[in-house]
């Protein structure tokens, strides 16, 4: 499973980093992942993430149901995979 992060839509609220610090941290003012691909212990959490952001800045695509996930645009124009 792959996330992403548009930091032009970011506003650095953090939430993604409290809900999952383990695949989320802050550069600056902004959210970045630390690494692609996520191992599968991080994946809930991850969603939680994603369906936590105020912004719908947090896209995940899952490979194993061959979908991409976002919490706003159907398919992320960003999400560089």
């Amino acid at each position: 499973m792959n996330v992403g992060i548009d930091r032009q839509v970011c506003i650095g609220c953090e939430q993604c980093v409290d809900t999952c610090p383990e695949v989320f941290t802050m550069e600056g003012k902004k959210a970045l992942v630390k690494s692609n691909p996520i191992t599968r212990d991080w994946e809930s959490m991850c969603l939680e993430a994603m369906d936590s952001c105020p912004v719908n800045a947090i896209a995940i695509q899952d490979p194993h149901a061959f979908m991409l996930l976002s919490s706003g645009e159907l398919t992320p124009h960003w999400l560089a995979l």
